[in-house]
């Protein structure tokens, strides 16, 4: 057994060694799943407008009720090729149609992109008279520099978190675009994971053992806090039930 098998989270390759859905590169031919989201490296597109996961996934929740888990993809927001009203529509549909919101940004926050962030959420508040028109938001930061990569365990990834959230929340560049952010989502919080490694690479095969253990472990933590702490949506203070939801 090999470094990487060794501290992998074993549920996290029980579906094989490849990254599922993974297109780019020299992608094995195994590796796609057509009823799933596809993944690929580079500045191309890989999702357009929002996709939802074929299939709903049923979980429990803290207090023991069952809950229609659905998952769903968005394109990325803000680039070049993009109209700024399109931008809007999508950011404002995911934040009405999600109880947990997940903002995937890479290395960190920046003024500007927190700026637009919370004019979009100013712009979106208006479909509801209440404060804290939304539930709950993440920034997902991936590759964050302030990883030691040699001397970090998985348990620090909290710490790392937490410091950069203060951070960002004490900082007079960002200060007040945060507090804007916040009194639009009832929870807003922060996750930063570190470089998964050398996968940009053009020829990078999907290979999960190829993928930093440390990322891999602190991934699984992450996923399991979220799917733990996740709360059904919820309309005017009432949860949004199957039928509600269909209607």
């Amino acid at each position: 057994m090999s470094l990487n098998e060794k501290y992998l989270p074993k549920w996290m390759v029980e579906g094989g060694e490849y990254v599922d859905g993974y297109t780019g590169g020299r992608a094995k031919r195994n590796t796609f799943n057509p009823n799933g989201f596809s993944v690929s490296p580079g500045m191309k597109p890989n999702t357009k407008g929002i996709l939802f996961w074929d299939k709903p996934f049923i979980i429990r929740g803290k207090d023991g009720k069952e809950m229609c888990l659905l998952i769903m993809d968005t394109q990325g927001l803000w680039d070049y090729d993009t109209p700024n009203e399109f931008n809007v529509c999508v950011f404002g549909l995911s934040a009405v149609l999600s109880s947990l919101l997940i903002f995937n940004s890479k290395g960190g926050m920046n003024t500007e992109q927190l700026k637009i962030f919370s004019n979009l959420s100013e712009f979106s508040k208006g479909v509801t008279e209440h404060l804290n028109a939304f539930q709950q938001l993440e920034f997902l930061i991936r590759d964050f520099t302030n990883y030691d990569t040699d001397a970090d365990n998985r348990e620090r990834a909290s710490e790392r978190s937490w410091e950069y959230k203060k951070e960002l929340k004490e900082k007079p560049q960002t200060k007040n675009e945060m507090e804007r952010v916040e009194e639009c989502f009832e929870h807003v919080d922060l996750f930063c994971l570190p470089k998964p490694g050398d996968i940009d690479a053009v020829n990078y095969d999907g290979s999960i053992k190829k993928i930093n253990p440390l990322f891999m472990c602190i991934l699984s933590d992450y996923i399991v806090r979220t799917l733990q702490n996740i709360q059904p949506r919820r309309i005017n203070g009432v949860d949004l039930t199957v039928e509600a939801f269909v209607q």
